[in-house]
C-alpha cells in the first residue's frame, strides 16, 4: 500500500494487481448490483413521475432545446450564454489579476456583519450563480417559493433557539440535519404510497416483470454483501432498505427541482441510532465500508440520472429496450474501467500526495473517522432531542403534503422542506429566489407565451456557465495553474 499512497509505483506489477483482483471483483459486483437496483427503481417510478405528476426534469431541457428548438429561439439562448460567459469570465480574470473588476457570483457571507441579536441566522450567504438561476427558471414557481420559504423557516427556528438560549448548549438546535433525515424519509414513503397504483399495475405487465425480478435479485445481493461485511441481517436490511427509499426521494427531487445534494446526515445514521451502545466493532466497520456511497451526497447517484435519461429517450423516440441495453453495456464497462483508472493514477502519482485530488480519499477515510469517534465516545450519541427532531421533520413534510392536497390556498409544496435541508442550499436560496421572481413577473406580464419565449435565455445561462467552466478547466490542465472555479464556493 506504500505505492498506493506515495506513488512512483505501478499498478501493473503482478504482485500488486493480483492483490487487488479479489477486491476489484467483489466491489465491482456490488456496484453492478447497486446500479441495477437503481435502474429498475427508475424504470418502475418513471411513468408515475413523467405522465401522472408531469415533472419538468429541468436537467434535460438544455440538450433537448439545443437539438429540437427552432432557430428563431437561438438568439435568446445565445444572449443568455454570452451573459454568463462574460460575467464568469471577468470573475476568472479577477481571480488571476485582482485589479480587474467583476461581479462576484460565488457565495459571500453577509451574516458576519449582522448584530449579535441576529447571530442565529449565521452564516447567511448570497450568491448569483448563472447556472442555478437558469436551471431554476425551469422549475414550477410554487416549488421554488417553497424551497426559499422553508430555508428561512429553518433560519427562524435557529434564531429563536439562539434568542431563548437553547442553541448556547452547543447541541445543534434546531437539529436541521436530523429534521432533514426525517423529511427525506417521510417524503420517500409518501412517493411510494402515491405511486402504489402505478407500481401495482406494473406487476401485471409482462415487460415490467423482468425489472421487478432484477430489482429483487439486486437487493438480495446488496443485503448479502452487508452481512458479509459484518452487519447483522436486521441492520443490513435497514441500511439498504432506507438507502433505496432515499434514492427514490432523491430521484423525485432531481426531476422536480433540478438539483439534489446532502439532505440531512448519512443514511447509516439510522442503523447507528438503532444499534446505539450495542454497536460492535465489526458492525461499525461494516457501516464504515458502506459510508462512501450512503453519506447523503446524492449528486452522483445513478437513479436520478437514469430518470433523466429516460426522459431524454422518451422525448427523442429511443426505445426503452435499446436504452436499457446501452446502459447495461456502459455500466459493465465503466465500473471496472473506473476502478482500473483510479488504481493506475494512485499508484503513479500517490493517493496521499498533492498531485491527486484528496476528496475521494477523504471520503473513504471519513467513515472510519466516524467509527473511531463512536468507539472513543467523542461524538455525541443521538438522543431524544435528535430523534424528536427527526420525527418533527417527518411530521412537517406530512402536514405540507396534506395541506397541498386538501387546502386550495396552500402555496407550499412538501419538497421545499426536503430541498431546504440540503447543506448546499445556503448557496442556492438566493439564485432560486431570483428565478422565482423573474418567472412570476414573466407569467403575470405576458402569460405562458412570454415565459416560453424567455425560456431559451434561461437555458442559455446554464449553457454559458458550463462553457466557461469547461474552458477554465482545460486551461488549468494545460497551464498547470490554479484557475477560478465557477461552482460551488471557490
Amino acid at each position: 500500500m506504500k505505492g498506493f499512497f506515495l506513488g512512483n509505483s505501478s499498478f501493473y506489477d503482478p504482485q500488486i494487481w493480483r492483490a487487488w483482483l479479489v477486491p476489484i471483483l467483489a466491489w465491482g459486483g456490488f456496484l453492478i448490483a447497486f446500479l441495477v437496483a437503481q435502474y429498475c427503481l427508475a424504470h418502475l417510478f418513471y411513468p408515475r413521475w413523467s405522465r401522472e405528476e408531469r415533472l419538468t426534469f429541468p436537467i434535460v431541457q438544455l440538450p433537448l432545446m439545443l437539438t429540437e428548438e427552432p432557430g428563431t429561439f437561438r438568439a435568446a439562448l445565445v444572449l443568455g450564454a454570452l451573459l454568463a460567459i462574460v460575467v464568469q469570465g471577468f470573475a476568472a480574470l479577477h481571480y488571476l489579476f485582482p485589479w480587474v473588476p467583476c461581479l462576484r457570483t460565488l457565495p459571500t457571507d453577509v451574516g458576519a456583519n449582522l448584530p449579535l441579536s441576529l447571530a442565529g441566522i449565521r452564516p447567511l450567504y448570497i450568491a448569483f450563480y448563472p447556472c442555478v438561476i437558469g436551471l431554476s427558471a425551469l422549475v414550477p414557481t410554487n416549488i421554488l417559493y417553497s424551497c426559499v420559504f422553508c430555508y428561512w423557516l429553518i433560519k427562524i427556528e435557529r434564531l429563536a433557539g439562539t434568542m431563548m438560549g437553547v442553541e448556547s448548549t452547543g447541541m445543534g438546535f434546531p437539529y436541521a440535519a436530523e429534521q432533514g433525515q426525517g423529511a427525506v424519509l417521510a417524503f420517500a414513503i409518501i412517493l411510494v404510497w402515491s405511486a402504489r397504483k402505478s407500481l401495482r399495475a406494473s406487476l401485471g405487465r409482462r415487460e415490467d416483470r423482468g425489472y421487478w425480478l432484477a430489482l429483487v435479485v439486486a437487493i438480495e445481493v446488496l443485503f448479502g454483501f452487508g452481512i458479509a461485511l459484518g452487519l447483522r441481517p436486521a441492520v443490513s436490511a435497514m441500511m439498504f432498505g432506507l438507502l433505496m427509499l432515499f434514492l427514490i426521494g432523491a430521484g423525485w427531487v432531481r426531476a422536480a427541482v433540478g438539483t439534489v445534494w446532502n439532505p440531512g446526515n448519512d443514511v447509516s445514521w439510522f442503523p447507528r441510532t438503532y444499534l446505539g451502545a450495542g454497536q460492535s466493532v465489526g458492525e461499525g466497520t461494516g457501516l464504515a465500508y458502506l459510508r462512501w456511497f450512503s453519506f447523503g451526497d446524492f449528486r452522483a447517484h445513478a437513479l436520478p440520472t437514469y430518470a433523466d435519461t429516460m426522459r431524454l429517450a422518451e422525448s427523442t423516440d429511443i426505445e426503452r429496450r435499446q436504452l436499457a441495453g446501452t446502459l447495461a453495456a456502459a455500466t459493465l464497462l465503466s465500473v471496472f474501467a473506473s476502478l482500473w483508472i483510479a488504481l493506475h493514477v494512485y499508484y503513479k502519482y500517490g493517493a496521499a500526495t498533492a498531485l491527486t485530488d484528496p476528496w475521494r480519499i477523504t471520503q473513504g477515510r471519513e467513515g472510519f473517522n466516524v467509527l473511531r469517534a463512536t468507539l472513543d465516545g467523542t461524538v455525541p450519541k443521538p438522543g431524544s432531542p435528535q430523534i424528536l427532531a427527526m420525527c418533527a421533520g417527518s411530521l412537517q413534510v406530512v402536514l405540507f403534503y396534506i395541506a397541498n392536497l386538501k387546502v386550495l390556498w396552500w402555496p407550499f409544496h412538501p419538497v421545499g422542506f426536503v430541498a431546504a435541508q440540503m447543506r448546499g442550499f445556503d448557496y442556492l436560496w438566493l439564485p432560486m429566489g431570483i428565478a422565482a421572481v423573474a418567472k412570476s413577473v414573466l407569467l403575470r406580464a405576458g402569460g405562458l407565451k412570454m415565459y416560453k419565449r424567455a425560456m431559451p435565455f434561461f437555458v442559455g445561462l446554464v449553457l454559458g456557465d458550463y462553457i466557461i467552466s469547461g474552458v477554465l478547466t482545460l486551461l488549468r490542465w494545460l497551464l498547470h495553474t490554479p484557475m477560478y472555479k465557477t461552482f460551488p464556493v471557490e
